[in-house]
């Protein structure tokens, strides 16, 4: 049985610049101390290749420190094979790491456009692969192999992918890919990276192909715990995947209902009932949106329910989705001005953008407040 270990999308030295110096420094820290743990997961499960499908680093940030401690681990893991294929934010251009750094043996990297592999007779694989050498690759590299009649198989050894790709989207600027190639390709696996939270794996003839996402999530735009996926083959197939939580900490954003919600005790006991559901504890930032038909007259204090939920999440805020037309059949009949201003904003707080949405809830909470004297 031979293990394959495939990430991507880790952004070391990521200048996480949202954050104040030392929060920004300790998340750092913990990407560097992530990537070294899955190594060492690596090692223990007998990893004997380990595929880097784009976006190890953040392209000008990446600092000496950092270079030298990858370099030491590979060095160190002398026995395993990695392969590097430079995504649009790491891309082998002038000053780029793959180009100024000494890797040790054991790493090959590809700082081509062009499709090309490298052999490994000791594994019986072939790995196909390029890198981009700018922030953007508008063509398919696998599309334009094939349309000189190229051929991905090699007689006794199994070929594999890796590659920084956007899969089914033709008009994307980075190396778009189809599945009618990857059907077309004989490849076992496409080892990808690009998509940060990773859809299931998608089989194109005889080709699974799979998106590793990233191995620490930096904010809610990368929610769950970050990871890799751990590939056996056995007779040149694949016996068996699974996707590996390496992360310490996720990013979460649950929806809470809370309809018919008339003060901010009804929404506090909604989503403490949910957190108890869930079982979060300080590994988890999350995001809670409450949702459904609160009354008219009510307008949720977000601040006194994350103080009185919080409990020892790592990080917890709220935004409020509902809409006051709870009970409102009267405000539909109403024939003064306060049943005017309902009629008016309801298509907007129906059926508009979230943006229109937001600003016709607040428009019709306000002034229901100041025609009811409560403002």
């Amino acid at each position: 049985m031979l293990k394959i270990l495939h990430c991507g999308d880790i952004h070391l030295d990521s200048p996480f610049s949202l954050l104040d110096r030392e929060e920004g420094s300790r998340r750092r820290d913990e990407l560097r101390r992530t990537f070294l743990e899955m190594l060492q997961f690596a090692r223990r499960e007998e990893v004997a290749l380990v595929l880097i499908s784009g976006d190890l680093f953040d392209h000008g940030f990446a600092t000496a420190d950092t270079l030298k401690l990858l370099c030491d681990a590979f060095s160190a893991m002398e026995d395993c094979h990695f392969v590097i294929t430079p995504g649009n934010h790491d891309a082998a251009i002038a000053g780029s790491a793959y180009l100024s750094s000494c890797f040790p043996p054991n790493v090959k990297i590809f700082t081509d456009e062009t499709l090309d592999y490298i052999d490994y007779d000791d594994l019986g694989l072939r790995i196909w692969g390029y890198g981009f050498t700018a922030d953007r690759l508008e063509q398919s590299p696998l599309a334009a192999y094939l349309a000189t009649g190229g051929k991905l198989t090699a007689e006794g050894k199994t070929a594999l992918l890796c590659g920084h790709a956007d899969l089914g989207a033709p008009l994307s600027k980075y190396a778009p890919i189809s599945g009618s190639d990857l059907a077309a390709s004989g490849l076992c696996y496409a080892a990808l990276g690009h998509t940060h939270n990773p859809p299931e794996p998608q089989r194109f003839g005889d080709t699974l192909a799979a998106y590793c996402g990233c191995l620490v999530g930096r904010s809610y735009d990368e929610i769950g715990f970050g990871g890799a996926i751990l590939l056996s083959l056995e007779d040149g197939k694949i016996a068996d995947w699974q996707r590996i939580p390496l992360a310490r900490r996720q990013y979460r954003i649950d929806d809470v209902e809370v309809e018919g919600a008339a003060a901010d005790a009804d929404v506090i006991a909604a989503v403490k009932d949910h957190l108890a559901r869930a079982g979060y504890g300080e590994e988890t930032a999350l995001r809670i949106r409450i949702t459904g038909a609160t009354d008219p007259a009510y307008t949720p204090d977000l601040d006194a329910v994350c103080t009185a939920c919080r409990g020892s999440l790592w990080q917890f805020e709220m935004q409020d989705h509902t809409l006051p037309v709870w009970g409102s059949d009267y405000l539909a009949r109403d024939p003064s001005i306060r049943g005017a201003l309902y009629r008016t904003l309801l298509p907007a707080m129906q059926n508009g953008s979230p943006e229109e949405r937001s600003r016709a809830t607040a428009a019709l909470r306000l002034g229901l407040a100041a025609l009811e004297g409560r403002l």
